[in-house]
This record gives C-alpha cells, sequence and structure tokens, in this order.
C-alpha cells in the first residue's frame, strides 16, 4: 500500500497525470493478484483526489462489476453526479446516477445508501419523472431506517418532502396531510426551540380537510393536531377554520375564502382554483353530515336552502348519492316527493358497519396470531 500511496502522491501532485493514474488503476485490478484491498484503497484516492470529470467517467468501465470494489463504484457515481448537478445538467445526472442498483451492494452503509437514493428521487422530481420517484423511494423503509436518530435527523425530512411534490402533482390530498402531519409530529419530539415553518402546518389542516371523510383517517389525525399541537395557537385563524369544521355546526360564510389560509403548496399557484372547488364541495358535504344528525328528513329545497346553494348550478342529489355510496350517511331520497329520509335504514345500516368492522378486526388478530406462531416457530428451529 505505501507503493501505491506514493504513486498517487507523485501523479496527483499535477492535475495532467490524473490520466496516469487512472490507466495505472487499470493495469493493477487487471493484475491484482492478492492485493485487493491495497487496490481498493487507491480507487479511494483517486475518487477523493480528482475532480476532473472527463476523466472520473473512465473509471465507471473500470471500476463496473468488480464486486470488491462495489463502494467505491457508487462512491465514484456520487461523485460524478454530484458534478453534473452543481453544473446543472440534470439529465445527465439522472442517467448516470438512475443505473445504479443498490439492492446488490452489500458493503454500502446507510448514510451513503441514502444519501444516494435520495439524490436519484430528486432528479426524478426535477425531471418531471415522478412514477420513478415512487419506485426509489420503497427502497427505503421509513419505519426501519428512521428509527436510527442520526440517520432521522439526516435525512427524514427531505425525504418526506420529495414525497410531497410527487404527491402533490397527483392531487393525493390524504397522503400530502398524513405525510405532513409526521414531519409535524417528528418535530414535536426534538427541541422547542428548533425553527417552525407555519406553512407545513398549514398545509397539513388545509390537505386532510381536502381529504376524503374518513373518522379513521384524515379526521382522526385533524383530531389529533386540534388537541396536542400546540403550534395552532400561533395561527389564529387556521385553528378557528380547525375548530368549525370539527363541530356539529353549519358552515356558512358569505365568502368562501374566510376558510382559507394560504400555505406553500395549498390554495396557492395552479391548484388554487381546483383546491377552491374542492373545498367548497367538502364544506357541503360537511353541512350535510350535521343536518343528517338534527334531521329525520327534509326536503330537498329546505336541504338546498341550509346548505346555502343553488340546485341549478350544483347537483346535489349527486353529492348525495356519493356520501351514501361513502357510507358517510344513510339516507333514501323519494324523487317523486323530494323528500331525503335519513333515518330509512340508519339503524340496520349502522349494525352492518359495526359487524363488518368487528369482522376485519377478528382477521387482523388471527393474522397477527399466525405471524406470531410463524416467528416463534422459526426461534425454535434457530435454537433448537
Amino acid at each position: 500500500m505505501q507503493v501505491l500511496t506514493a504513486i498517487h502522491t507523485l501523479l496527483s501532485k499535477d492535475s495532467k497525470n490524473s490520466l496516469k493514474l487512472v490507466n495505472t488503476l487499470e493495469n493493477l485490478i487487471k493484475k491484482h493478484g492478492q492485493f485487493k484491498e491495497n487496490i481498493n484503497k487507491f480507487v479511494g484516492l483517486i475518487i477523493d483526489g480528482v475532480e476532473d470529470l472527463s476523466i472520473l467517467s473512465k473509471m465507471i468501465p473500470i471500476l463496473d462489476n468488480k464486486i470488491y470494489l462495489e463502494l467505491n463504484y457508487c462512491k465514484l457515481i456520487n461523485k460524478i453526479t454530484e458534478s453534473y448537478i452543481k453544473k446543472e445538467d440534470l439529465q445527465k445526472a439522472y442517467d448516470i446516477i438512475s443505473k445504479l442498483d443498490l439492492e446488490n451492494v452489500n458493503t454500502i452503509d446507510l448514510d451513503l445508501k441514502l444519501s444516494i437514493l435520495l439524490k436519484q428521487m430528486k432528479l426524478c422530481n426535477s425531471l418531471g419523472k415522478y412514477e420513478d420517484t415512487i419506485t426509489f423511494s420503497k427502497k427505503i423503509i421509513p419505519k426501519q431506517i428512521f428509527k436510527f436518530k442520526e440517520l432521522k435527523t439526516k435525512f427524514e425530512r427531505d425525504y418526506y418532502l420529495v414525497l410531497i411534490e410527487v404527491y402533490n402533482e397527483s392531487d393525493e390530498y390524504y397522503k400530502i396531510g398524513s405525510t405532513l402531519k409526521t414531519l409535524l409530529s417528528s418535530r414535536a419530539d426534538k427541541e422547542e426551540n428548533e425553527y417552525f415553518d407555519e406553512t407545513e402546518l398549514i398545509d397539513c389542516v388545509n390537505f386532510l380537510m381536502l381529504s376524503d371523510y374518513d373518522t379513521h383517517l384524515n379526521m382522526h389525525l385533524l383530531k389529533n393536531l386540534q388537541q396536542n399541537d400546540k403550534d395552532l395557537n400561533k395561527l389564529p385563524k387556521l385553528k378557528k377554520i380547525l375548530d368549525t369544521y370539527l363541530s356539529n355546526d353549519l358552515i356558512t360564510p358569505p365568502d368562501l375564502k374566510e376558510l382559507v389560509v394560504i400555505g406553500k403548496y395549498s390554495f396557492n399557484n395552479k391548484k388554487k382554483e381546483t383546491h377552491m372547488k374542492h373545498l367548497n364541495l367538502k364544506i357541503i358535504e360537511h353541512n350535510i353530515r350535521c343536518i343528517f344528525i338534527y334531521y329525520d328528513n327534509i326536503h330537498i329545497d329546505r336541504l338546498s336552502e341550509l346548505l346555502n346553494i343553488d340546485s341549478k348550478t350544483i347537483n346535489l342529489e349527486s353529492i348525495l348519492m356519493d356520501m351514501i355510496n361513502n357510507g358517510e350517511i344513510s339516507a333514501k331520497i323519494n324523487r317523486p316527493l323530494g323528500i331525503i329520509n335519513f333515518a330509512a335504514n340508519n339503524n340496520v345500516s349502522g349494525g352492518d358497519n359495526l359487524l363488518e368492522q368487528w369482522s376485519d378486526n377478528v382477521e387482523l388478530l388471527l393474522n397477527q396470531l399466525d405471524v406470531i406462531d410463524h416467528l416463534i416457530t422459526k426461534e425454535q428451529i434457530t435454537y433448537n
């Protein structure tokens, strides 16, 4: 190794000798004999010392498919990608790093692996390749990776922010809201004096409100925010909107804009009009659920009056049918008389839902018992 270090020191004094370093490496690899460990260190010295992109690129075919050099190969690809990113040549950066398959690299440490995967995800987003971003993201398992404090601190936030960009592009409101809730919960575990980005809390509340109604999903998260997030007190308008939305009172603002707090992604830029239309729908659905609590039956004209909507411009019957099909309310519509009977089938439906929920819980419990049984058997076989 001393000889290789001396060669590196001698040739690296002049950047013009970088090509000679690479040629020396190529010859050594062809005749590596028993010097794999030394060659590995020599490759590391070259990668750290050479900055010329063309020289680094020539090393790719030399190191490719060499199992004992796989870690340095990853470092080489990572460095070349960084150089292309600095030059703002994102397509070339993506072409280089996207071919790197980290699944088969056993010697790579988690820090470098996560760094490369996040670069792959960010480049995909920059080039509009959102499906590829999701593919790369599945190689990171948050529950397993982010249980390590250092990795959580360094990578968790970037990982989730990249995913939020993807979800925003495809209008997956619940995924945006729940991901932001994870970030907010993670921040709550840290020091209180950490920088507070109010747009994250605003977007979290907004997108959970825009999500499809589900007592176990978005409504559960909204109630959790209402009860536990102290930062809501810093945003009184947002807190008031959230309290109103979670109440059983009708929401009838003179202007829908009174229910809007602009965030980074919500009600901003090109999606503002779409979000406003969706918010209007969610407010109508909220009001229908409130009326469902207090009325057994109601005429559709009276319902339109209470909801403060024009039945000519908004298809109220279609909204009701969607809510019935989704299990948000139980009702029957008498079209000839124009009457909505909320009481009809209410108890039966509730019983069916309860029975279905119980059946699902039993099935989940049995599946968990099967897993436990399998793990116990595995331990018994392993340790006799």
